[in-house]
């Protein structure tokens, strides 16, 4: 399961030009906030077996690229649900509180850089 998070323009435009100037700060608060994702994904996965929490894991594969990945090939289904189970949206209330900290956190260190 994976969800991507692509940025308007502006904020694309903003992080290239953050990324030449300060590239190991961008890279730090990339890195930084998919971390706490893969823990709060965690937190929130159902904890019957034990092998979907176990299955959480990141992966960079360029500097202004993070991914949260659950796994496990049923994460999808427990998350989403089906018609014989209902949703368990593990991923996606990890999602909604790791995007609100990363547009924050973004904001708070481009103003920094930039003033």
């Amino acid at each position: 399961m994976k969800i991507t998070l692509k940025g308007d323009k502006e904020l694309q435009r903003l992080l290239k030009k953050a990324q030449k100037k300060y590239p190991d700060t961008v890279s730090k608060l990339i890195k930084n906030n998919m971390e706490k994702g893969r823990n709060l994904s965690q937190t929130y996965a159902p904890r019957d077996t034990g092998f979907l929490i176990e299955s959480h894991s990141t992966r960079f594969p360029s500097k202004l690229d993070g991914e949260i990945i659950s796994g496990a090939g049923y994460s999808g289904y427990v998350n989403y649900g089906t018609r014989y189970q209902g949703a368990n949206p593990f991923f996606t209330k990890m999602w909604d509180v790791t995007k609100e900290e990363l547009k924050k956190d973004f904001k708070d260190t481009l103003r920094g850089l930039y003033e």
